[in-house]
């Protein structure tokens, strides 16, 4: 936060994990950190948030 200005967008990939961050029963440290930065996400007061599955291996 402290690198940005009002107005910045910060964008993360792969994020959704295939879908898997939505299992809350997932032991894999990847879902699980990810879901941790989600939530920390969610909890800050100055931060509007939005994760979007799309795509995906085919």
């Amino acid at each position: 936060m402290r690198l940005t200005r009002p107005g910045s967008v910060i964008v993360g990939d792969n994020l959704v994990r295939g879908g898997a961050v939505a299992d809350p029963g997932s032991m894999d440290a990847n879902v699980q950190g990810v879901g941790a930065l989600l939530q920390m996400i969610a909890d800050h007061p100055r931060l509007d948030a939005t994760a979007i599955q799309s795509g995906g291996r085919r």
